[in-house]
C-alpha cells in the first residue's frame, strides 16, 4: 500500500496480527479520526446544496 495514511492501515493490521485478535476486535475499536474518503463523502453534499 502506497498512499497518504497507509501507515495507519498497516499499523492496524500489524497489531491485529501480533495480538491474534478476532475480526470483531478491530471492527469494534474506536478510531478518532475520519479517513480522507469518509471526510470527502461527508463534505461532498455541501457543494450541491444552497
Amino acid at each position: 500500500m502506497i498512499t497518504d495514511g497507509a501507515g495507519d492501515v498497516i499499523q492496524a493490521a500489524v497489531l491485529a496480527i501480533k495480538y491474534q485478535t478476532s475480526v470483531d476486535e478491530p471492527a469494534d475499536t474506536f478510531h478518532p479520526y475520519l479517513t480522507m474518503a469518509e471526510a470527502l463523502k461527508l463534505a461532498a453534499p455541501a457543494f450541491t446544496k444552497t
